[in-house]
């Protein structure tokens, strides 16, 4: 990661992460701050943001290759809102999962966590 710079944009009712190549200048644009795998190959990172209609609700993965940084895959959720990420290992994420109370069946905010492997 040591080829990137990471800037994080604030816009007037939202924010965003910049991945910034320090070779070519190319730009990847992400919804928070990277955490790279463990192995340095990937990169995760999310926004929960269910209320907020402007900013995305879900996770986004990354691929980390000599050259570019492209995106594997992007979860974007309808009904919980992710809280945090963190590597298991290298393939495996921990997300901790936030049904707020305003749609939870029970009317209270409920937290567990997803393990995603890929």
């Amino acid at each position: 990661m040591d080829k990137y710079y990471v800037i994080y944009v604030h816009y007037y009712d939202w924010g965003e992460c910049l991945l910034i190549n320090k070779d070519n200048g190319s730009t990847v644009e992400l919804w928070d701050l990277p955490q790279v795998s463990p192995d340095n190959t990937h990169i995760v990172t999310y926004c929960g943001s269910l209320a907020y209609d402007v900013m995305p609700n879900g996770i986004q993965l990354f691929k980390i290759t000599s050259n570019n940084v492209r995106l594997e895959w992007e979860y974007k959720i309808q009904n919980w809102q992710p809280g945090g990420v963190c590597w298991k290992n290298k393939n495996t994420l921990f997300v901790s999962k936030v049904v707020p109370d305003y749609i939870s069946p029970t009317g209270k905010e409920i937290k567990t966590y997803v393990e995603l492997n890929f």
